[in-house]
């Protein structure tokens, strides 16, 4: 089942999978020990889904940026996306339908944290998703019910796994496709540039991406943003145009297919969005 082009995830990130909200999270807080915070940092919720998966081998990626401050939990920012395995291209899909994250706050207790999380794009209200879940290392186990949030505004509930992701950094080359001319909906004519581009994720989950390109476009652009989890959003001007790019890193091609991998999107349509038109796949050393 082939997903269009055009591809949106809902933003109050700025923005998914991507529903980007701009801001930092800081890594460490002062007169804090990380032992004291160890919910805080940049996580990947992989949702399942044991009552009306859409289908089974799709699951719901929830990327955020997670602050703590004593028991409280808050996200800085937040993305969404969806994996499928069954043939879409691509596997990973920005969060255009139902369901989009825009917030989590939680509430921690040594381990163990409860949290909620805010949705766009639902079809019912209330439109709601809690998840419980038990810290072991680094990898967050636990359960997550919803409402409104699927086709039908109905129950759904699964289990969930985050772990925390890892700084995007390196260089990856491939070949990518631009939107030559974007019309309402769609893109009317394209073009291709090869491209080897480096990522340096800094502190407060910054991020500059240092590209050559050749092709439609020739020369060394250098576009600026943040990271949400294992997504990615930058933009700056190439060739005289202004352009937003967001991404998907996925370091062991777990859903990519492809190890030490990026999914990229061109943003043609609203720039307040993660999603747009895919442009191909990155692939790292």
């Amino acid at each position: 089942m082939d997903r269009p082009i055009a591809m949106k995830l809902a933003l109050t990130l700025c923005a998914l999978l991507l529903c980007v909200g701009c801001g930092g999270v800081n890594q460490s807080s002062q007169n804090t020990s990380p032992a004291q915070t160890p919910f805080q940092g940049s996580w990947e919720f992989v949702a399942v889904s044991t009552v009306n998966p859409p289908p089974s081998s799709s699951v719901r990626l929830i990327e955020a940026n997670l602050t703590q401050t004593g028991s409280q939990i808050d996200s800085t920012q937040v993305a969404a996306a969806y994996y499928n395995a069954t043939g879409w291209t691509p596997p990973v899909q920005p969060c255009h339908y139902d369901g989009c994250a825009t917030s989590i706050t939680g509430t921690a207790d040594g381990s163990s944290l409860s949290f909620s999380a805010t949705f766009d794009n639902c079809d019912a209200t209330p439109c709601s998703f809690q998840g419980q879940g038990v810290l072991d290392g680094s990898t967050i186990s636990g359960t997550w019910t919803s409402s409104g949030v699927d086709d039908a505004g109905g129950q759904d509930a699964g289990t969930f796994t985050a772990t925390l992701t890892p700084k995007l950094s390196g260089t990856y080359a491939g070949t990518l496709t631009t939107c030559l001319t974007p019309v309402s909906g769609g893109c009317t004519s394209f073009g291709s540039d090869n491209v080897s581009a480096a990522f340096s994720e800094g502190s407060s989950n910054s991020l500059t991406l240092a590209a050559t390109l050749s092709g439609t476009d020739n020369g060394a652009f250098t576009l600026t943003g943040s990271t949400m989890g294992n997504v990615f959003l930058v933009s700056g001007t190439i060739s005289g145009q202004s352009v937003s790019w967001s991404g998907y890193y996925d370091q062991t091609g777990q859903h990519t297919g492809v190890k030490n991998s990026i999914e990229v999107f061109e943003e043609v349509f609203d720039e307040t969005d993660i999603g747009g038109m895919w442009m191909g796949l990155l692939q790292g050393n």
